[in-house]
């Protein structure tokens, strides 16, 4: 009796566990997602390209319809500084920045930090996960010098919904 009992909640378990599993966040958006150096910023309308090659794992079938929905943040000064922001060809997204809110933020630190968000992958691509709704977050860090964009970093990171 204990052994049929132990052998049911193991199989209670493993279907729960299979019901939760994770089949989305696995990989990365975008491989090798960069902003082109040397980018005048003091001009009338500023503006960067973020350029990639097609995401790693589960993020490589990604259509790219998926980078149509991106947006800035709005928790940091990427919703000031950024005017709009465009998903212009399969892997290339510009960001046309706010000149007035530009000059603002470089008068305070050569640093810019923007942040943009990309919706959960669920969206665009048959896949499951537990909790609320995951967002896909890339952070764009400028180093500016003489109003020419000097470097860039670019991170990729993902924030998982509550459960």
């Amino acid at each position: 009796m204990l052994k049929a009992y132990c052998l049911c909640l193991l199989s209670a378990i493993s279907a729960c566990d299979d019901s939760t599993r994770d089949t989305c966040t696995g990989g990365d958006n975008m491989s090798n997602p960069r902003i082109n150096e040397g980018v005048d910023l003091t001009g009338q309308s500023p503006e960067l390209h973020l350029t990639w090659e097609r995401g790693t794992g589960i993020g490589a079938t990604l259509p790219d319809s998926y980078f149509d929905s991106v947006r800035p943040s709005e928790m940091d000064v990427s919703h000031e500084v950024i005017q709009s922001i465009q998903h212009i060809a399969p892997r290339d997204i510009l960001i046309q920045l706010a000149r007035e809110e530009l000059i603002r933020s470089l008068e305070k630190s050569s640093q810019l930090k923007l942040t943009l968000w990309f919706p959960d992958r669920r969206s665009a691509i048959p896949c499951t996960h537990p909790g609320t709704v995951d967002t896909y977050i890339v952070n764009i860090t400028l180093e500016v010098q003489a109003g020419v964009l000097a470097s860039a970093t670019v991170q990729q990171s993902v924030y998982l919904g509550g459960f």
